[in-house]
């Protein structure tokens, strides 16, 4: 379960905006790599296209797929 705070909403919806992405149709991408001192490492970023795969989170308002 992911949760998001009011304050963290108002954050998301401004940097998306800022970007150009649309925070009611967009989302947060959090995803994993191989790499770095302990041989993952973690990447957040915007996206507009959901895969099939993906893991969907929904709360305040806030969209995270995890791949």
């Amino acid at each position: 379960m992911i949760k998001v705070s009011e304050t963290a909403k108002k954050k998301v919806i401004e940097l998306m905006t800022e970007d150009g992405y649309d925070a009611t149709t967009d989302f947060v991408r959090v995803g994993v790599v191989s790499g770095g001192c302990s041989g993952l490492s973690y990447n957040l970023k915007f996206d507009k296209e959901q895969l099939e795969e993906d893991k969907v989170f929904e709360d305040n308002g806030v969209k995270i797929v995890v791949d």
